[in-house]
C-alpha cells in the first residue's frame, strides 16, 4: 500500500484530512485572491496576528497587501442581509512574520467561519469540528474553552479606569495570580467583585466541574448556562475528554465576545487551533449578524515529527526510446500502491526504494 508521508508532506496530509471533515458538516470551500486593497487591515491592524503587512500598489494606484488573513477578507465579503447562515472553510496562503522574525514567511492556514443568525447549535458545533480537527491530528489533544463575556460581566460592575481592567484581564491570561492579588488590592471596590472576578480566574479544569464551583461561589448568569448548554452538546458529539475550561483563554476584547478558545497537540508547544465568536469585528465593519470560527495553524504541525520520510519515491521506472507501453507499466505499478518517478536517467537528487527498467514490467494481455 501506497505511504502517504512517503510522498507528502504531513501539512498536506492535515490539510486534506480536515477539508474531508468540514465538507461532510456542510462547509463550502472559501476561495479568494492572493492580495487585496490594504485598508481592510490598516483599519484592523490590531485584529491580526502580526501588524506587519506586505504592501505594494497596483496599476490604478492602489495600495495593495498580500494577505496576512483569511477572517477580514471573508467577514468584507459577507451578505449581512442574508438570513441564511454561512458556513465556510478555507485552505490559503497567508503572508506575516512569525515567531518574532522580521522575515516575512507563507504560511497554509486552514480554518472555518460561521457567520449570520448563529446560535447555540452552531456555537456547539464550530467547538467540535475544532475538537475533530484536534482528533485528525494526535490522540492526545486539549481544546481549552473560555467564555470572555463571564468575566467581563465581572469587570463591568467595577468602578475603575478601563486601563485598571487591562491590567486584570492581562494579568488573567497570563495566569500571573500574583500580579491579578496586587491589582485587586490597589483598587476601590467591594470585597466580594474582588473575590468573584478572583475565583473566575483560578478556575479551570473539567467543565462539569467548573460550572459547578463557579455556582457554588455564586457566579451565576445566562453566561454560564449558555456554556453549560454548549458543553453539553459537545458531550452529546462524544467528547467525553479533551475539553477543559480555562478562563485564562482570552483574546482581543475589542473584537471577540463569548466563547473563545485555543486547541494542543502532544509535541507542539504552542497552540495549534485559535478561535472563538467575533461578534465585535462585525460590528466594527458595519454587519448586524454574528459569527464564530478558528483557525488552524499547519506550519505548527510541521513541528510534530523531525523524522523526514525515508524516500521521495517508491520506484524509478527507468525507460528509454525503444521501450513502449512505459505510461501502461506506471499506472500498473501506481494501482500496485507504488508512487512512481518515471525516468530516462537514474536521479542523482532523489530518495528511492527501488529502480526498475520499463523493459521487465509484464502487462496482462
Amino acid at each position: 500500500m501506497l505511504n502517504e508521508k512517503s510522498v507528502m508532506r504531513s501539512e498536506e496530509l492535515f490539510s486534506i484530512r480536515l477539508r474531508s471533515v468540514f465538507q461532510k458538516f456542510g462547509y463550502q470551500r472559501y476561495k479568494m485572491s492572493r492580495f487585496e486593497e490594504y485598508d481592510i487591515y490598516a483599519k484592523n491592524k490590531d485584529f491580526l496576528i502580526s501588524e506587519n503587512v506586505i504592501t505594494f500598489p497596483d496599476s490604478k494606484g492602489r495600495l495593495m497587501a498580500l494577505k496576512p488573513d483569511v477572517t477580514l477578507s471573508i467577514v468584507r465579503s459577507f451578505n449581512d442581509r442574508t438570513s441564511e447562515v454561512q458556513k465556510l472553510y478555507y485552505d490559503e496562503k497567508v503572508y506575516r512574520t512569525v515567531h518574532n522574525s522580521a522575515d516575512f514567511k507563507e504560511i497554509t492556514q486552514l480554518g472555518l467561519e460561521c457567520i449570520g443568525d448563529i446560535d447555540e447549535i452552531s456555537i456547539s458545533e464550530v467547538l467540535v469540528l475544532a475538537l475533530k480537527s484536534l482528533q485528525e491530528i494526535s490522540d492526545e489533544y486539549i481544546l481549552n474553552i473560555s467564555d470572555i463575556d463571564i468575566i467581563s460581566k465581572e469587570l463591568s460592575r467595577l468602578d475603575v479606569p478601563e486601563d485598571t481592567k487591562k491590567e486584570i484581564l492581562k494579568a488573567v491570561g497570563d495566569k500571573n495570580f500574583h500580579e491579578l492579588s496586587m491589582v485587586l488590592s490597589s483598587m476601590e471596590a467591594e470585597p466580594e467583585q474582588k473575590r468573584r472576578i478572583e475565583v473566575i480566574a483560578k478556575t479551570s479544569g473539567e467543565p462539569e466541574a467548573v460550572i459547578s464551583s463557579l455556582r457554588n461561589e455564586g457566579i451565576t448568569g445566562v453566561e454560564l448556562d449558555i456554556l453549560e448548554r454548549i458543553i453539553k452538546e459537545i458531550r452529546s458529539a462524544g467528547f467525553s475528554k479533551g475539553v477543559k475550561i480555562d478562563f485564562s483563554v482570552l483574546s482581543n476584547t475589542s473584537y471577540y465576545n463569548g466563547v473563545v478558545f485555543n486547541g494542543y497537540v502532544s509535541g507542539v508547544s504552542g497552540k495549534v487551533i485559535s478561535g472563538g465568536r467575533y461578534d465585535k469585528l462585525l460590528q466594527k465593519m458595519g454587519k448586524k449578524k454574528k459569527a464564530i470560527g478558528f483557525a488552524i495553524y499547519l506550519d505548527e504541525l510541521e513541528r510534530l515529527s523531525d523524522e523526514k520520510p525515508m524516500y521521495d519515491v517508491d520506484t524509478v521506472l527507468l525507460y528509454n526510446e525503444n521501450d513502449t507501453d512505459v505510461t501502461l507499466k506506471a499506472k500498473k505499478l501506481m494501482d500496485e500502491g507504488q508512487s512512481v518517478l518515471l525516468s530516462r536517467t537514474v536521479p542523482e537528487n532523489r530518495r528511492y526504494r527501488k529502480i526498475v527498467k520499463a523493459e521487465d514490467v509484464l502487462l496482462e494481455v
